[in-house]
């Protein structure tokens, strides 16, 4: 008797494919703790100005994480869920910012007169979309995730605003190796 996964075929071979979501699901994923996975950033006017909290999923362990009198708005996790792109008025006008997970080092990322809103991380982190009105009207830009480059990407008459990046990833591993997510389906014969 043959087993199926070793029968001579014209197809490429089945067993690597799930020796490594086996790897990934029994080394890989055990590394990142389920409280790093069951966060929930928002914003709240709580302590009198609008600031970004994160709680963890159960809405334990409240943390104010801007803490200061300007008004921070619009978290955004990035999607391996080490910074946090949000808004703020810290530096007198509506500026894209990124921060820690933590509320540690925050970074004005749009810095200049106009209004920068709505930060969408790229699903590979590399990039972050936002609308602004430093062309006259709101347009869509993006940008790489240290604030550099930043291209408009529509000109239109009519406002456009509140970008969204679409869908993961096929396969992504966390700088650190402790965060790895794979969407899509395996085809082979089973």
């Amino acid at each position: 008797m043959k087993f199926a996964l070793f029968q001579p075929t014209t197809q490429k071979p089945f067993w690597w494919r799930s020796l490594i979501i086996t790897l990934i699901l029994c080394f890989v994923l055990p590394a990142v703790s389920s409280a790093q996975l069951a966060k929930i950033a928002f914003e709240s006017k709580r302590d009198g100005n609008w600031e970004i909290y994160v709680m963890d999923a159960d809405g334990k362990n409240l943390v104010n994480l801007t803490k200061n009198g300007a008004k921070d708005l619009g978290a955004a996790w990035s999607p391996d869920g080490t910074k946090i792109a949000f808004v703020s008025t810290r530096d007198g006008n509506w500026a894209v910012h990124v921060m820690d997970a933590d509320g540690n080092n925050p970074v004005n990322l749009t810095q200049n007169g106009a209004t920068d809103r709505t930060p969408s991380w790229s699903p590979d982190r590399t990039k972050i979309a936002f609308w602004s009105n430093r062309d006259g009207n709101e347009e869509i830009y993006v940008m790489d995730a240290d604030g550099n480059n930043p291209v408009r990407l529509t000109n239109n008459p009519a406002d456009d605003d509140r970008p969204d990046w679409c869908c993961p990833v096929p396969f992504a591993v966390s700088p650190k190796g402790k965060l790895a997510t794979t969407w899509g389906r395996i085809k082979g014969n089973f």
